[in-house]
Parts: C-alpha cells; sequence; structure tokens
C-alpha cells in the first residue's frame, strides 16, 4: 500500500501548477521564523564588531548593510583577536561563527580557549556546555556543568536562597539533562551529593534526593540519604521515619511501611507524624485492624500509655474528641484502680494529649502531678510547671472544672506541693471557701482572668528562679506579657517587655514583644521610649541581615524574563520576593506607621534616609522609600532616589522603575534623557526589556515612542525589535511616514521572515518589483558577493512562483550560509517540491537537510523531513534508521517516540 504522501507526490507530479502553489506554501510555513540571531541583533552599529559582521552592498534600491558570511566574519575575528589576545568575548564569538560554517572543531576549539580566558569560569564553562549541549554530546555537557556547579556564586547571589543562587539552578539543568538524555541514574546520585555538601544545612536537599532514589528505585541510596539526613540533623526524628516507610512502601512492602511507623510509635509523636501514618493506614485500608490492635493492647497491659495513645490518636483522627479523651480517661481509671504507680512520661503524656484537645482541667491536674511527683527529677518539675504556667496564659479566661466534684485527687496534691505555685495558692482558696462555685461563676470572668495571669506571673518567677536555662522560658515570659497587653496593663507590659529584650537577644518571639513594648510606650504616650525602641531593633536586625534586611524586590512587570546562558532568567529579573529580615520590616513598618499617625511626614522621610544610608545595599529599602515618596506627593524626592539606585546597584531594571515613574507622572524630558543614558550602557538585551517594561506604544505619545525608537535604533540597528517598532510608527498615524518606512524596510527586509513579507507586498503594490528583478537578472548577482542581492533575486522569483529559476540561487546562498535556517528551508523545500518533475533534486534536498542537521541536530523536524524524502523515493529502508534517530536526540523524553511514531503510522509503517 502506498502513502498518503506517496499518493500526493504523483498527484503533483501530474499538476504542476499545484505542485508550485504548494512549494510556495510550503515554504512559507518552514521558514517562519527566520531571523538574525541574538549575538548579531546585539551589535552596536558604532562599534568595533560593525564592519566584521556586516558590509555595505548595492541594491536597486541603494546601499544596504548585509550580514557578512561566517567565513568572512572568522576572518575578521582572526585580525581582532591577533590584536587581542586575552579578549574572551571575541573567542566566544568566533565560536559562534564557526558553528555557523559548521567547523564544530575549531568551535570546540575556541570555546575551550574562551573558558581558559574568561573573568567569570563558572559562566565560562556553563557556555561551553551549551556549545555540548547543541551537539548532543550530553556526557561532555554533564562534566563542564559539574565543574561550573562547583563555582561559588557570584558575589551578587550570595545573599539569595540557595535554590536561586547559580550553583542550584545548574544542578537543576543537571538533572534535566540527565533525565532527558536517559544517561545512567549513578550520576543523577553522584550530583545531588555534590549539591548537598555544597549547602549541607539544607534539609530539603536530603528530601529530593531521598525522592530520586526512591523514584528510581534504588532503596539502598534511599536508606543512606535517611543515615546521611541523621548524622547532619540528630535532633529531628520525623524525616528519617517518613523517609524510610516511603521507601518501604514504594519498594512494595507496605507491611513494612507499617511496622515502622508502629515499631517507631511514641504518644507524643509530632502532628505530621501522626498524619503520615494513618494517612498510610486508611490507603492501606488498616485503620479497623489499627483500632482492634490499639484496643487489644490496651486490654493486654491496661497500665501502658501506649494502648490509649493510639486510640486517643484513632478517634482524634476521626474528628471524634470525646471518644479521645475517654480512652484517655479510660487509661487512668485502670491506673488509678490497680493503685500502679505513675511514671514522669506519662503523666507528661496525658497532659500534653488533654492539652491537644483544650481540656485544661484534666491537663493541669496532670502538670501539677508530674511536678509535685515525689522523687521527681528537675527536669520533671520543669516540665510540670513550665505546663501549668502555660495553661494559665493560654487560657485564662478558662475556670478549672473539677468533672464531678470530686476534689480528693486536687486536696492530695496541694499537700505534695512545697512552693508557693499557683495551684497551691488557688487550691488554698477554692479549699477554705464555703462556695467556690458562686467564686467562679460566669459573672466572674473578668475577675478570673485577671486572678490566673496575676498568678501565673508569680508561679512564673518561681519557674524562672528553679529553671534559669529552661529553654521554655522566652515562650512563657512572650505570653505573660500578651497577657498584660490584652488586658491593658502597660505597666506590666513596660516593665516585663524591657526585661525579656535585655534577658533573651535571641529568642524567637523577640519581635513580638517588642510590638507589646511599643504598643505599651505609645498607651503611655512615651514616644521617646518607644522611638528608642525602633531603633535599637532596626539596627540590630539590619546587622544581623549583613546589611540587607530588605532585599531586592521583584520588578512589577508582565514582560517574561530573559534567559541566561544556564537556561534560567538572569539574576537581576530573579529577585527574592520574600524578604530576608521580616522582622526588620515588620519593626519599619511600624515605626512608620506611627511617624505618620502623629502627622510627623518629615520624621518618617529622615527614618527611611537614616536606613538607606545606614543599609546602602539594600535595593528594597530604595524601592520601599521610593513608594513612600511617591505615595506622599513628594515627587522630587523620588526621582532622587531612583538615581541614587541606578549609581549604586548594577541591576538594570532600576532604570525601568523609573521610566515607568516618569510615564506615570509625564514627565517627557525626563524620560527622554533617561532613554538615552540607558541607550548608551545598556546591552540590546537589556534595552529590549526597558522598552517592553517602560517604553511601550499607549505609554506615551505615538511621536514620543517613535522619538525613543529611533535612539534605540540607532545603537542597535540589526536589533530586529526597535526595526519593528519604527516600521509599525512609521505606518500608523499620526507618525505615518512612507518614505522612512521603505528606506528602514530595504535595509531590514533581508534579516527576518515578516520583514520580507512586508518588502515585497511593498514591492507588488506599488509595481517596482518586476523592474527591480529585472535589473537585477542583468546584473546576475552572485550569492558569496552580494549575497542581499541574490536573495532579493531568488525571493522575487518565489514571488512570482518562478521556483525553477529561484532554486540555484537558494542553493548557493545556503552554501555560503550553511547554518541559517530560513536559507536551508527555503532551499530544501524549493529542490523537494520541484523533484516531483525532476527526481534528481531529492538529492540537493538531502545535501540540504543533512546540512540542517549537523547545524542543528536537536531539531527533530529535520530528520522527519530527511526520512521523509527518501520515503518519497520509494527508499524506506533508508528513510527508516532516520526516523529512529528521532528518539535517540532526547532518549528519556516521550515526546521522541511518539513523534516516530506519528511518522511511521503516515506511512502505514505500523511495526515500526
Amino acid at each position: 500500500m502506498k502513502s498518503f504522501r506517496k499518493l500526493i507526490s504523483e498527484f503533483l507530479r501530474k499538476h504542476r501548477t499545484i505542485a508550485i502553489g504548494s512549494a510556495a506554501v510550503v515554504i512559507a510555513a518552514l521558514a517562519a521564523h527566520g531571523e538574525l540571531a541574538r549575538w548579531v541583533q546585539d551589535i552596536d552599529g558604532a562599534g568595533r564588531l560593525e564592519a566584521v559582521f556586516f558590509r555595505t552592498v548595492t541594491l536597486p534600491g541603494g546601499p544596504v548593510p548585509v550580514r557578512r558570511p561566517p567565513k568572512e566574519t572568522r576572518a575578521e575575528l582572526d585580525k581582532l583577536i591577533a590584536n587581542a589576545p586575552a579578549d574572551a568575548e571575541l573567542y566566544s564569538l568566533r565560536a559562534l561563527e564557526a558553528e555557523q560554517q559548521l567547523d564544530f572543531a575549531a568551535a570546540e576549539n575556541d570555546w575551550k580557549k574562551y573558558t581558559s580566558v574568561a573573568a567569570d569560569t563558572a559562566a565560562a564553562r556553563v557556555a561551553l556546555a551549551d556549545f555540548y549541549h547543541r551537539r548532543l554530546r550530553s556526557n561532555d555537557e554533564l562534566g563542564l556543568l559539574a565543574l561550573a556547579a562547583a563555582e561559588p556564586p557570584p558575589a551578587s547571589e550570595q545573599l539569595l536562597p540557595y535554590s536561586q543562587q547559580r550553583p542550584s539552578r545548574i544542578y537543576e539543568r543537571i538533572f534535566r539533562l540527565i533525565e532527558d538524555q536517559a544517561l545512567p541514574i549513578d550520576l543523577g546520585f553522584v550530583q545531588y551529593r555534590l549539591w548537598i555538601a555544597r549547602y549541607p544545612k539544607e534539609t530539603a536537599l536530603y528530601a529530593r534526593l531521598h525522592a530520586y532514589a526512591v523514584a528510581k528505585k534504588r532503596f539502598d541510596i534511599a536508606e543512606e540519604t535517611t543515615r546521611g539526613y541523621e548524622r547532619a540533623f540528630p535532633a529531628d526524628p520525623e524525616f528519617p521515619l517518613i523517609s524510610r516507610a516511603a521507601a518501604a512502601s514504594a519498594s512494595g512492602d507496605v507491611n513494612r511501611a507499617l511496622a515502622l511507623y508502629e515499631a517507631a510509635f511514641q504518644p507524643l509523636w509530632p502532628a505530621s507524624l501522626v498524619n503520615n501514618y494513618f494517612e498510610l493506614l486508611k490507603q492501606t485500608g488498616s485503620l479497623r485492624r489499627f483500632l482492634g490492635q490499639a484496643r487489644a493492647a490496651a486490654a493486654s497491659d491496661p497500665t501502658s500509655i501506649n494502648g490509649p495513645a493510639r486510640l486517643f490518636y484513632y478517634y482524634q483522627q476521626q474528628g471524634d474528641r470525646a471518644a479521645a479523651q475517654r480512652a484517655l480517661a479510660e487509661f487512668r481509671q485502670r491506673k488509678d484502680s490497680r493503685k500502679a504507680a505513675w511514671t514522669a512520661d506519662e503523666l507528661s503524656t496525658l497532659a500534653r494529649l488533654y492539652e491537644s484537645t483544650n481540656n485544661w482541667d484534666d491537663a493541669a491536674r496532670f502538670y501539677y502531678a508530674l511536678y509535685s511527683r515525689p522523687n521527681g527529677t528537675p527536669a520533671d518539675s520543669e516540665r510540670g510547671l513550665g505546663g501549668l504556667v502555660n495553661i494559665l496564659l493560654a487560657a485564662p479566661e478558662q475556670g478549672v472544672r473539677f468533672g464531678s466534684g470530686n476534689l480528693t485527687f486536687w486536696r492530695d496534691a496541694a499537700t505534695l506541693d512545697p512552693h508557693p505555685g499557683f495551684l497551691n495558692g488557688i487550691l488554698s482558696l477554692i479549699l477554705n471557701s464555703s462556695d467556690p462555685a458562686q467564686r467562679y461563676s460566669s459573672e466572674n470572668q473578668a475577675s478570673l482572668a485577671y486572678f490566673h495571669r496575676a498568678r501565673a506571673a508569680e508561679l512564673l518567677d518561681v519557674f524562672d528562679a528553679r529553671f534559669p536555662q529552661s529553654a521554655q522560658r522566652p515562650n512563657l515570659r512572650g505570653q505573660l506579657i500578651d497577657a498584660y497587653a490584652v488586658y491593658g496593663d502597660a505597666d506590666a507590659v513596660i516593665r516585663a517587655g524591657a526585661k525579656f529584650l535585655t534577658d533573651f537577644p535571641s529568642a524567637p518571639n523577640r519581635t513580638s514583644v517588642a510590638s507589646r513594648l511599643a504598643d505599651a510606650y505609645a498607651q503611655k504616650n512615651q514616644t521617646s521610649q518607644e522611638f528608642g525602641l525602633y531603633e535599637d531593633l532596626l539596627k540590630e536586625f539590619a546587622t544581623k541581615a549583613s546589611g540587607v534586611p530588605i532585599g531586592a524586590q521583584p520588578l512589577a512587570s508582565a514582560a517574561p524574563p530573559r534567559e541566561s546562558g544556564d537556561g534560567e532568567p538572569q539574576a537581576e529579573q530573579r529577585a527574592a520576593s520574600i524578604v530576608r529580615s521580616p522582622e526588620y520590616a515588620r519593626i519599619l513598618d511600624r515605626y512608620l506607621a506611627r511617624l505618620i499617625s502623629l502627622k510627623r511626614l518629615p520624621d518618617a522621610l529622615a527614618l527611611y534616609r537614616r536606613e538607606v544610608d545606614r543599609n546602602p545595599n539594600d535595593p528594597g529599602l530604595y524601592e520601599r522609600l521610593a513608594g513612600f515618596l511617591e505615595q506622599n506627593k513628594m515627587t522630587a524626592e523620588v526621582e532622587t532616589v531612583y538615581q541614587r539606585a541606578i549609581q549604586q546597584f548594577p541591576d538594570k531594571t532600576w532604570s525601568q522603575k523609573l521610566a515607568r515613574w516618569y510615564v506615570r507622572r509625564k514627565m517627557t524630558m525626563q524620560l527622554d534623557k533617561l532613554t538615552q543614558d540607558v541607550v548608551r550602557t545598556f546591552s540590546g538585551t537589556d534595552l529590549e526589556a526597558y522598552f517592553r517594561d517602560a517604553v511601550q506604544p499607549g505609554s506615551v505619545t505615538p511621536a514620543f515612542y517613535l522619538q525613543l525608537n529611533r535612539y534605540a535604533a540607532q545603537k542597535f540597528p540589526h536589533n530586529m525589535n526597535f526595526v519593528r517598532n519604527l516600521l509599525n510608527s512609521y505606518s500608523s498615524s499620526p507618525t505615518t511616514n512612507p518614505a522612512a518606512y521603505e528606506a528602514l524596510l530595504r535595509k531590514n527586509w533581508y534579516y527576518a521572515d515578516d520583514l520580507r513579507t512586508r518588502f515585497f507586498e511593498l514591492l507588488s503594490r506599488t509595481n517596482r518589483l518586476e523592474t527591480e528583478l529585472q535589473t537585477l537578472r542583468a546584473r546576475a548577482p552572485q550569492a558569496a558577493d552580494n549575497p542581499a542581492a541574490a536573495r532579493l533575486l531568488a525571493e522575487g522569483e518565489t514571488w512570482r512562483s518562478h521556483f525553477e529559476a529561484a532554486g540555484p540561487t537558494f542553493l548557493a546562498l545556503e552554501n555560503t550560509y550553511p547554518a541559517d535556517p530560513s536559507l536551508g528551508a527555503r532551499a530544501s523545500s524549493i529542490e523537494r517540491s520541484l523533484a516531483a518533475f525532476e527526481p534528481a533534486k531529492y538529492e540537493a534536498a538531502l545535501a540540504v537537510e543533512a546540512k540542517r542537521e549537523q547545524a542543528d541536530p536537536r531539531n527533530t523536524a529535520t530528520l522527519a523531513r530527511i526520512g521523509e524524502i527518501e520515503a518519497e523515493r520509494d527508499r524506506l529502508p533508508l528513510a527508516k534508521p532516520v526516523w529512529n534517530r528521532i528518539a535517540a536526540v532526547e532518549p528519556g523524553k516521550s515526546e521522541g517516540y511518539l513523534e516516530a511514531a506519528s511518522v511511521f503510522w503516515d506511512y502505514f509503517q505500523y511495526d515500526d
């Protein structure tokens, strides 16, 4: 059976006119993306490289600059390198041009030379890795990337989160490469270990390596990772258990995963472990079995806490809090009925479990028993007393309930307490009162809360005296200060808050306590103390953040981020959106809010200026200051801040921010000057981002938009974005200028397919196409001498559907620029379509496609076309190996296999 494409080919041989028209469609479709290479578009029109890459030729409309063939550019670059052998940029450009000439050995040598002379070794190695990527040399690419990842991050990135630093971005690329190229998975494990070695304190990397090992069924490495985590973070019991259970489950041994949780079960597990355990039980349908085993355990060993704790968690996960507490109460009754001794761990466990259900009465009961336990250790007393204080501060409005009213336990417990703790005092009051229920009725909740807070303070003093090194102290002291603040006791907040800041300089709740203290100062109208506190805290937090407490802020733009050589957005557009010191930001915001509320705007501005002067390397402070100034209509100051930031930071987005501000303020003269400055200093890519973000049609007047794009096009005359902007301006009202439109189009139609279409539409519409083609035919331009004239002639013949006349010229042009994708597509498609009438032209089409495949071996569409050409010649045995290579380009991805399968399906090769 003949393939559909073969049938079409035979039909076209019989219908020559249709064939020619179809060829035009194919050409248009295949040449849709031809454009100058990025590095060529970024050439400064007045710089040293302009003459290297461009020379002037004559066309019927006048002289135009034309892109030199790579053979010529390499010769010109040889001259520059001879005069400047240490100039790294020249080697990279010569390497790129060698690739354009399909001289890949020379290109590799130049890329290697580039890495040896470049100032940024890591970036240069990534560039060489990019070359190996283009050449499908995955092992060489991996080796270079590994070396680049071993280099330290640039200084500009060292304050960024580890995941945003260059080494991490390179490692991410490495893992994509290993996956896409189906490289040995052991390479991935090696790179993960190196990544962890670079950032040994990042727990997320261990989790990623473990997940990678489990996904690859390398459970030995998963276990090795878990052991490494245990060595690095010995205080964390969660990850080792979760990771081992996940590995066992992934290996198919669900029973072992459950057994790991069962063996490691602790009554006071963190919530994450409990949730993971019960999620696994739910997934495996083991919840009912778990409940039965927990009940059996509680029955077989009535005085053990393990069975009741399992029942507690079971009911808690089911949302049945009453049943959960009942499991604990039944355990307590069994324990008491057997007169079994209570261990410290059992008392602590029940106290915390009751506390987790907000059962303050029973929680207090067991904390007190733990504290007053005969022969108890200091650690037991610390846990018990700390728990009691926490209860009083966590729920000061809650009365201590006594269940059925049996006070025997409390009377006994009171006699055991030799210290003037809170419960001892409150129990004395209760037991000496004739009407305890009335004393704590609903009408006296306010006095109850005050009483709790006062006794909590006394009890906390006892706690501090007995356990001065306790890690619980900062949290308990902070809770007490919160309680003082809630009930409006400003004097107590000031007294306790100031002492807290002195006693606990590194407490995690330091900022919240400082905020409470500041509020108390404000309540007492002690502004000097309040503002002095803010000043001290700002200095302290800024110092801890290495003078960059806010950090880079993201650019508010819809523009897509630019890509760097490592395939990631560049640093200035990869700005961290998270404040580096949240404590600093909160204190700064509070300070400013207070100043503004007091109508002290000059003082607020002075505060910002002091902070900027104190932390001159923090871009986030400049950004906030500019926003503050704009909000308060201090326009002159805004401009000064942005200008200072432009001088202070290499980040190009500051110019974009200032430009946007000028646009909003309609400050045309200032925007004009800024744009001229930007044009002088920005690269072509950076300038594109500037225009894309700040200078857009509609944001400024059409005339001004035209003027700004002229500045850009003068600096980068070969940048097609600025050329298109100007063409659109010249063809739109009120800046219409047909003469300028045509002059600009004549200089640039050669470099992009959409511009070429515009140009030939213009010549056709004005009836000048035939005249100019006749002039060119008389001159018979050669592709090597005048490539623009030769292409104008070839494109003109194609435009007029004279494909036989255009074919040889396109072949000559393709030979001059062998890696140009647009020329290759047009030359191949014309030869292939004409082969329907002259079969010998198949060889020419195949030769062109072979060079296209050399230039871009990752383009699987080229492999598909080569096979199709062979199939059209009834040479399927030659087509099949080519189509099979499609999947080999990225053997680790399914897309290549599907693409190859689709081609085989098109030709009815179902087995293949």
